[in-house]
């Protein structure tokens, strides 16, 4: 299930010991034996590269220039007609991370409720597609997933405290079926479940990982024995990236709000280094209230992940309750909001129609395209819908953002929110983009994660349903129709609450106990219950912000109450 903090304790008590070490002893599962993957699977051919071992140079002048010309192309054709998809089912449960293999995006990694990774081959044609992996291992929900450099092995982190790397380059061709493996090395030096897991983007054995506990690790598979090279914070860390062309920087997120630039060569050293120590620079994303009378508060929505465009130069930070917001790396303001307050055509949303929003789960969004005209950032809702929104260039946001002097803020008829380090210090109100290109449909609960193909137009969706939607603007098989907007399930208005309780006691799990065996049948069912689940939440959100909208935004953090110059002067 999705990160929730209600449900959030379903870990299972692990027999590893908080040790890291090679897990070749480590059952995939109670039968299961290791098994090697296909040929196909071989690091050579995950990197998409004719017997090179690290990835093709996608760097390359040339090819860079005619791949990034051909998505350009792609990408402006398939505008608004993101309306055909199929589905990827061998999950039993909610889906959690989604993540392509880098480069080319052969590969495309699954893992969620069942504790399990699924690998599926993008340039597989046969239909329905089947997974050609199974990586197990985990004992608890899988949060995130990341490939290092060159494919040759994958990463996942769970609600089990700890992280997993399955080394690909050890798994050969086996003569048929799929392929089920264990994981080959452990890091469990956590005491918090993992929210997220960053390889780096050009050293094959060096990853970062957040978790619960505040804790983002530093890690080299080489080193023989675990380190303290560590930052620590007073909040649960909730995402880290690394940039993905600068060797050194990385972005982390927390549940406080907080969204720091980093740089590896000052922030990890032989002892832990708090958040705060180990900054660059940290991005505004508290938010100052007018609330009438002349009072001001400020508040800040939890930042619950991060993504970067593919150059670097931008990323975007999901806050829960707000909505997704967008940053140079350059500079600590906000430059772009995103909302749907309009269908893709302009027109607004009719009434009584739900739109965009975040405030059940966590959400995870990602860039397509390119920054030169056709740059996309698409991400989940609690709407049942994917949204997906073209990108301004830079220097138009950077030249549209407001700044707004304090003294101003207070006393001029100005708009009663804007983005702020206190108080005292000046407003800045980013662009405002009401409206998004294209919406993804179909779905029948929450959608977590959506997922640009790096190369390909083409989008990979999942969430509370335990399939995965890829979405592409032609039909992929004969007979194919395009999805309309009818066929996004829409809340039911019937209340449930006992499901919640049940739900909290432990009486059902969100996993659905169908064996790889059972039939088609069976197998295409949907998990009603925990569909029932989310409706009921949703429900109960909806129900708590029915009252004023500033109010809704007061849920978040308070960090300072109204003025008062006595509290200033004792801080």
């Amino acid at each position: 299930m999705p990160h929730l903090n209600a449900l959030s304790d379903l870990r299972d008590s692990s027999p590893l010991g908080k040790r890291r070490r090679s897990e070749d002893n480590i059952d995939a599962s109670p039968d299961a034996q290791h098994t090697p993957l296909p040929h196909s699977l071989h690091p050579r051919h995950l990197s998409g590269s004719q017997g090179l071992p690290n990835m093709p140079s996608l760097r390359r002048e040339g090819l860079v220039a005619d791949t990034l010309r051909v998505r350009r192309r792609a990408m402006d054709a398939a505008l608004g007609s993101f309306q055909y998809s199929t589905k990827l089912k061998a999950h039993k449960s909610c889906i959690n991370a989604l993540t392509f293999s880098k480069g080319e995006g052969r590969w495309l990694a699954s893992a969620g409720d069942d504790r399990t990774v699924l690998l599926w081959d993008m340039y597989d044609d046969e239909q329905p597609r089947e997974p050609k992996a199974k990586l197990r291992g985990h004992r608890s929900n899988i949060f995130t997933l990341s490939f290092n450099a060159s494919n040759t092995c994958i990463y996942s982190g769970a609600n089990d405290d700890i992280v997993l790397r399955y080394d690909l380059s050890r798994l050969g061709d086996p003569q048929s079926g799929v392929l089920v493996s264990a994981p080959d090395e452990v890091f469990l030096e956590q005491n918090g479940a993992i929210h997220s897991v960053s390889a780096h983007p050009y050293n094959d054995h060096t990853l970062l990982s957040a978790s619960e506990d505040g804790l983002i690790r530093f890690e080299d598979c080489r080193d023989p024995a675990p380190n303290k090279r560590c930052i620590t914070n007073n909040a649960g860390f909730s995402d880290v990236k690394w940039h993905p062309t600068d060797e050194n920087l990385f972005v982390s997120t927390d549940q406080k709000g907080h969204v720091t630039l980093h740089d590896a060569r000052t922030a990890f050293k032989t002892t832990p280094t708090s958040r705060a120590d180990a900054a660059v620079s940290n991005y505004i994303t508290t938010i100052s209230l007018v609330l009438g009378n002349n009072i001001e508060a400020i508040a800040g929505p939890e930042a619950s992940s991060v993504s970067f465009a593919s150059t670097g130069s931008m990323f975007v930070v999901e806050l829960l309750l707000y909505g997704p917001v967008m940053y140079s790396l350059s500079d600590p303001s906000p430059i772009l909001t995103l909302t749907a307050d309009n269908l893709p055509s302009g027109q607004p949303i009719p009434a009584g129609q739900r739109s965009h929003a975040n405030k059940c789960t966590t959400k995870h969004g990602s860039f397509g395209g390119d920054e030169q005209g056709s740059l996309y950032y698409g991400t989940g809702s609690d709407d049942f819908r994917g949204y997906c929104w073209k990108i301004p260039p830079l220097q138009t946001l950077l030249d549209r953002r407001q700044e707004i002097d304090a003294a101003s803020w207070k006393t001029g008829p100005m708009v009663s929110m804007a983005f702020a380090k206190s108080e005292t210090t000046n407003k800045y109100l980013p662009e405002r983009m009401p409206t998004p290109s294209y919406r993804l449909e179909g779905h029948r609960s929450i959608v977590n994660t959506v997922l640009f193909h790096p190369t390909q137009p083409l989008i990979a969706t999942s969430g509370i349903e335990r399939f995965v939607r890829l979405f592409t603007h032609f039909p992929t098989q004969p007979g194919q129709e395009a999805i309309k907007p009818s066929e996004t399930r829409e809340l039911p208005e019937s209340p449930d609450p006992s499901i919640v309780i049940r739900a909290l006691s432990g009486d059902f799990t969100t996993q659905t106990d169908f064996n790889d065996e059972e039939s088609a049948e069976a197998e295409d069912l949907e998990d009603t219950q925990t569909i029932r689940l989310f409706d009921q939440l949703l429900r109960q959100e909806e129900a708590d912000m029915d009252c004023d909208h500033d109010l809704e935004r007061l849920r978040w953090t308070l960090i300072h109450e109204p003025w008062d110059d006595e509290d200033e002067e004792e801080d």
